[in-house]
């Protein structure tokens, strides 16, 4: 079998798709049978048999009808493609870029697309904001709705996105497969919780670039309700964004903010194995690649019960849920962590086993290939 990968970003890897599309790679050397190529737009130079560059990038006034472009371009891009290089499976990393090449799609090859997230899922187009949120949203969640329809089959990366995407685009349950994103654990080595010193200030580690969607002001809220002095390490907010954040700060006097903004894998790594804690109170997820990599880690992981998150913290048993959408449920929560070490400990054992089983890449690569071959 043959695979065509579509992703609109692979070059730069500080976030789940990227990250998936050099997993995939793998295939090439664990399966001599099978072979994967890539179709994007996220490199500066193509690599001749392997990853093919797709341009041209669209100017700044006409960006709003970018997934109509990149349908029509990663379409066009792939049939040139397959005269010489005949896949039989054209797999796009989100699906809302594959809609044309479903509808378009030749009898012989199957269009899969992925959905990682409920942006559009849980879009409300009924009540008109006209605001850039709800004109984004008012075209594109009816493509990503046509696209799931009509796609051969559709992978969601949590259960929790599957059951929303039966439930909002009626698909038939059988075309719509339940495929964890994963990491390379082999990158993240297991050390023991740090013990933490309550007299002392706390190192709090948030990760995400997508801060508002991340619950950063909702941590930052907490921290300033427990008794207790913190620093606070910011990754992956653009510079740009540096004002706004810092504004969530005043009046909040025990916590101090350390912003290291986009950070690349390395330095995530690094910070995960010196913090006292991790967390990222997402309002919204569809899984959370952060939170994997910081159980595989062993640094505690306190979280909300949201999405797909409960899923990756096996619903309370590998850190910690709050259980409601504010600052004082948060400081419950992260208060119960910080004030157990034995429970700490026991957590972040299990948090490394569960990842082992569920997030290991090797049975993602396999379970992958199930999916595109049933």
């Amino acid at each position: 079998m043959k695979i065509l990968l579509c992703s609109s970003t692979f070059q730069t890897i500080t976030h789940g798709p990227a990250k998936f599309a050099h997993l995939l790679l793998e295939i090439n050397e664990r399966y001599p049978a099978q072979e994967v190529r890539i179709l994007t737009e996220g490199i500066d130079e193509a690599i001749p048999d392997r990853i093919y560059k797709i341009g041209p990038k669209y100017p700044r006034p006409i960006h709003a009808f970018w997934p109509f472009l990149n349908n029509y371009s990663y379409y066009n891009a792939a049939m040139s493609i397959r005269k010489t290089y005949p896949f039989d499976v054209l797999l796009f990393n989100n699906a809302l870029m594959a809609y044309w090449s479903a509808w378009k799609k030749p009898d012989d090859l199957q269009v899969v697309g992925m959905v990682h997230d409920d942006d559009y899922l849980s879009a409300n187009l009924n009540r008109p904001a006209f605001n850039k949120k709800w004109l984004i949203n008012i075209h594109r969640k009816p493509l990503e709705y046509l696209a799931c329809r009509k796609l051969t089959k559709v992978i969601a990366n949590s259960d929790y996105i599957r059951d929303y995407i039966l439930k909002m685009y009626s698909c038939r349950p059988e075309k719509v497969h339940r495929l964890y994103q994963t990491i390379n654990i082999a990158s993240f080595p297991f050390q023991q919780p740090r013990a933490i010193d309550l007299n002392t200030a706390i190192k709090v580690l948030f990760v995400k670039s997508d801060y508002p969607r991340g619950g950063l002001k909702l941590l930052i809220d907490a921290l300033a309700l427990l008794p207790y002095s913190f620093q606070l390490t910011i990754m992956g907010p653009k510079q740009k964004e540096r004002k706004m954040i810092d504004a969530f700060f005043k009046g909040k006097n025990n916590i101090q903010q350390h912003f290291l903004g986009p950070s690349g894998q390395e330095i995530v790594s690094n910070a995960l194995r010196n913090h006292d804690l991790f967390c990222v109170p997402a309002h919204k997820e569809g899984l959370g690649m952060a939170n994997i990599e910081a159980l595989a880690s062993g640094i505690p992981v306190v979280s909300t019960k949201t999405g797909g998150i409960p899923e990756v913290l096996d619903y309370g048993k590998n850190g910690w849920l709050s259980p409601e959408d504010g600052p004082e449920a948060l400081a419950k929560t992260l208060k119960a962590c910080l004030e157990n070490p034995e429970e700490r400990a026991k957590r972040s054992r299990q948090g490394r086993t569960f990842v082992e089983q569920n997030f290991n890449h090797q049975s993602m690569l396999e379970e992958l290939l199930k999916i595109l071959m049933d």
